[in-house]
């Protein structure tokens, strides 16, 4: 027989289906306690921010790695 699992890790949504199809947890228990959660969104806070935007500020090269590799060959051969 399956219980309510009481450690709220098993309820994480990023392992609850695995917990799920391992018995640990009943999904009408994980309904639940989805239900039963505040709703928090008045206290959130929107922040706008974009891939360009973190680019500038950290002076990073975020795009593939093929210019790194042409850049460590134009090294090797200087």
């Amino acid at each position: 027989m399956v219980t309510k699992s009481s450690n709220p890790m098993h309820y994480d949504k990023r392992v609850v289906e695995r917990f799920i199809r391992a018995g640990v947890v009943k999904r009408e228990d994980y309904e639940k306690h989805l239900a039963a959660l505040p709703d928090v969104e008045s206290e959130s806070e929107l922040i706008n921010m974009s891939l360009a935007d973190e680019r500038a500020d950290s002076g990073a090269d975020l795009d593939d790695d093929e210019d790194d590799l042409n850049d460590e060959d134009e090294a090797d051969e200087g």
